[in-house]
């Protein structure tokens, strides 16, 4: 699992009267974000924190699959899902695809080599072979190629397979804006309770009523 590095929470400035969790703030007062999203129209990001977020905001705000909330109640932080989709298909002859992420490679980025060209926005193509970092979930048959991607191989191991984790499905991509690589472990499940045992003149009556 990654080691989640800890972060100063975001800070803003009011550039004119607004409201965060109901909570009123005046021109020039300084504030923590709440883990809402900024109104960049009234407050302005005055440490780290809060300009990543506020440069998150304007880069994906647009898209269909843009988080509630920047600060996540399932993992218990700040969490930007790096490379985030536009949520809106794209329709080609060969079919429908989502759309490709902007080829970039920042820190600790998971690499990976495919055996096929491998497509990113504004027309990027890696060649078959060759190198590249991916910040969304690898593609079956995709080979790792450095410890982050091991370490992205690994965790989809643990908890997905037939039989995902339920939180998986909020994890919607393995690197985070903020954090870099964000793998954390998720929350232990509860066991199905067993049926008390049922005794007849016959037997015992088992989960599926055969007797035993």
């Amino acid at each position: 699992m990654s080691k989640l590095q800890r972060l100063e929470p975001p800070k803003y400035r009011a550039i004119r009267f607004t409201a965060i969790g109901g909570i009123p703030y005046k021109v020039g007062e300084e504030f923590e974000g709440g883990g809402v999203w900024p109104n960049l129209a009234a407050v302005e990001p005055i440490n780290g924190t809060a300009r990543k977020i506020a440069d998150y905001l304007k880069r994906y705000g647009a898209s269909r699959c843009f988080p509630p909330r920047p600060r996540s109640d399932v993992f218990g932080c700040y969490y930007l899902p790096a490379a985030l989709s536009t949520g809106s298909p794209v329709h080609e002859p060969s079919g429908t695809r989502d759309s490709y992420p902007q080829h970039e490679s920042p820190r600790d980025a998971p690499l990976y080599i495919a055996s096929h060209r491998v497509h990113f926005a504004n027309n990027v193509t890696i060649a078959a072979g060759k190198t590249f970092a991916w910040l969304r979930w690898p593609r079956e048959g995709w080979r790792s190629a450095s410890p982050s991607a091991v370490a992205v191989v690994r965790y989809l191991g643990q908890w997905g397979g037939k039989h995902p984790h339920p939180d998986l499905e909020r994890l919607i991509a393995p690197y985070c804006e903020l954090h870099g690589l964000f793998l954390p472990p998720l929350r232990p499940l509860e066991k199905p309770s067993t049926a008390p045992a049922v005794i007849t003149d016959f037997g015992i009556l088992d989960d599926t009523g055969a007797l035993t």
